[in-house]
């Protein structure tokens, strides 16, 4: 089943929020202005009822994976 046209904006700025938080540094409500959403607790509140997680522990796991070396050694192999 095909999305409407709310649900399309939706998956979009998602996705490009996710990316920004995984690869800048920039603030989440700069983030969430650039994709074109105004209200910004309300996104906090939809990124985590869609994620489980809020933004700012969204990015926190990522920059910890990134920084701890959670990839396979491949030296032990």
């Amino acid at each position: 089943m095909g999305l409407n046209f709310i649900q399309y904006i939706w998956q979009n700025r998602m996705e490009e929020v996710m990316h920004q938080l995984k690869t800048t540094n920039d603030p989440l409500k700069d983030i969430i202005l650039k994709v074109g959403y105004m209200d910004t607790p309300n996104f906090i509140r939809k990124f985590k009822k869609e994620t489980g997680y809020t933004p700012g522990q969204y990015r926190k796991m990522f920059s910890q994976s990134d920084s701890i070396g959670l990839e396979p050694n491949l030296e032990d192999e």
